[in-house]
């Protein structure tokens, strides 16, 4: 049941957001084919949407009904606006002194090595 509603929405979704709404047009473009397969038989499919999606549009007698075809006018207006609204909150800022002491680290700068590391197993690299 949840993998229905989950589809259904993304398809109501996907359809008012996006291009998609003109695959609902695809019955009028299959009225269409029928009409101009009455007027000539020897019409493919190919040729038909050749006539009507890679040439330029022609103002002849159905040009009406060729706009009404999909993907063949884009009268949806996609506008997605999101307002979020936060609250404002004024707030204080208090500035401490800053406490710095100040300390002294020895720091060791012999290069000779203590004898103990010397005899111990364990032993530092040593320098060839």
């Amino acid at each position: 049941m949840k993998k229905i509603i989950a589809i259904s929405l993304l398809s109501i979704h996907l359809i008012a957001t996006t291009e998609l709404y003109q695959l609902l047009k695809l019955p009028i473009l299959v009225e269409h084919l029928i009409e101009h397969k009455l007027q000539d038989n020897n019409i493919t499919i190919f040729e038909f949407l050749s006539m009507h999606y890679t040439l330029e549009d022609i103002r002849d007698a159905d040009y009406e009904r060729d706009m009404q075809l999909p993907f063949k006018t884009h009268n949806h207006l996609n506008l997605v606006d999101c307002n979020v609204n936060l609250p404002q909150y004024n707030l204080s800022t208090i500035t401490l002194p800053a406490i710095i002491r100040q300390q002294k680290t020895p720091v060791y700068n012999s290069f000779f090595i203590n004898s103990v590391y010397l005899s111990s197993i364990w032993q530092p690299p040593k320098a060839c």
